[in-house]
């Protein structure tokens, strides 16, 4: 066959896009849409196509107008939240947090995201927490970030379209001006500071005030969001316990660098991040989400 067709098995370039073979699977109707949006069930079935080794999979017709709806099992195109975004979240909670599952699990029905979760079997740290989340993750990208912290929308976007592992780096001043975060309280959070490319080159949790004057200005923080690889899996499980007994994500994030070659993309954000540290913090947040639709 290969003599006879000799371009079949030879990649081509379609615009930007190079398809490893000449063999393509035509568009077909699935009916696997959900609420007009893809939902998981298509992705793993184009998934499973995409197994089979054809070069190029056409998805199915799609409506491009409200006044054009065929029926109710098609994808609105014209739909901005068919753009992927984060659809599959999973919440790592403690054995105990029955109340965390049954709210998201069971009396939340949220329409846009898939909810999942990973039981932390003991308080051990971030990196554990993270270590926790295995199997939901699986071998793809994935972000991470703490459940007590309200981030800027722009920041986890830029984190998603990132092709690389990377974090934000919040200027000092953003976090002052705009969110409920006090003076001695910055320095609590890790510390970084990059390279000449942009990468992550130092990362210090909480440091003294020592450590804190071998940095040089700009000074940013790390509040805890990742965008991670696979990798990370294995720094989690290497690193020792810290000074204050835990697994602490910025270990794991030193020792994928040093000894796994991990590169981190720092994305730098002069913007707030509203931080509930403790009951405190809880009345100042709100009333600065006060007004803010939740839509899941």
């Amino acid at each position: 066959m290969y003599g006879q067709f000799k371009y079949l098995f030879s990649p081509l370039r379609i615009g930007k896009v190079i398809v490893p073979n000449r063999i393509s699977f035509s568009a077909h109707l699935t009916n696997l849409a959900e609420n007009n949006l893809p939902s998981e069930r298509q992705v793993y079935y184009l998934t499973e196509r995409a197994k089979g080794g054809a070069g190029l999979i056409i998805t199915e017709e799609q409506s491009v107008h409200p006044t054009d709806h065929a029926w109710e099992k098609i994808i609105d195109a014209y739909n901005p939240e068919v753009i992927p975004g984060y659809r599959r979240i999973c919440l790592v909670i403690g054995p105990e947090h029955d109340a965390v599952r049954e709210y998201y699990g069971r009396t939340l029905q949220p329409r846009r995201i898939g909810i999942e979760f990973a039981v932390q079997a003991e308080p051990l740290g971030t990196a554990d927490a993270v270590a926790a989340a295995r199997d939901f993750a699986d071998s793809e990208d994935f972000v991470v970030l703490n459940s007590d912290n309200y981030y800027p929308t722009e920041s986890l976007a830029a984190l998603r379209d990132l092709d690389t592992p990377g974090l934000p780096g919040f200027q000092r001043e953003g976090l002052l001006n705009g969110s409920n975060i006090p003076p001695e309280r910055i320095y609590k959070f890790a510390v970084i500071q990059t390279d000449a490319e942009g990468f992550l080159q130092r990362i210090v949790e909480k440091p003294d005030a020592k450590t804190l004057a071998t940095f040089l200005p700009p000074i940013c923080v790390s509040m805890n969001v990742f965008r991670f690889s696979a990798a990370i899996f294995e720094a989690c499980e290497r690193i020792e316990p810290s000074a204050r007994g835990e697994l602490e994500l910025p270990d794991a994030v030193r020792y994928a660098m040093e000894h796994l070659h991990q590169r981190f993309r720092v994305l730098p954000f002069n913007a707030p991040v509203l931080d509930l540290s403790s009951r405190d913090d809880v009345e100042p947040v709100a009333q600065k989400l006060a007004g803010i639709e939740v839509n899941l």
